[in-house]
């Protein structure tokens, strides 16, 4: 039981240190109605691209749009 709860715990924390929001991304949409970021506005280090933002698809990471600022 105890290993569960470290193994719960340590995944908890790991989501909660990467995860990102659509206000995190600035995006164009592209003419097939897809997504393409452009820049990411959010103050984490480590990032994750998502699939979708808003329910439509991501194609596209723009080529400085993470760059280290």
């Amino acid at each position: 039981m105890k290993r569960i709860f470290v193994v719960l715990l340590a995944f908890i924390v790991s989501v909660g240190l990467y995860a990102q929001t659509a206000a995190d991304f600035e995006t164009k949409t592209n003419g097939n109605g897809s997504l393409a970021i452009t820049k990411y506005v959010g103050k984490n280090t480590y990032v994750l691209i998502p699939a979708q933002i808003n329910g439509k698809r991501v194609t596209e990471i723009g080529g400085k749009s993470v760059c280290r600022r």
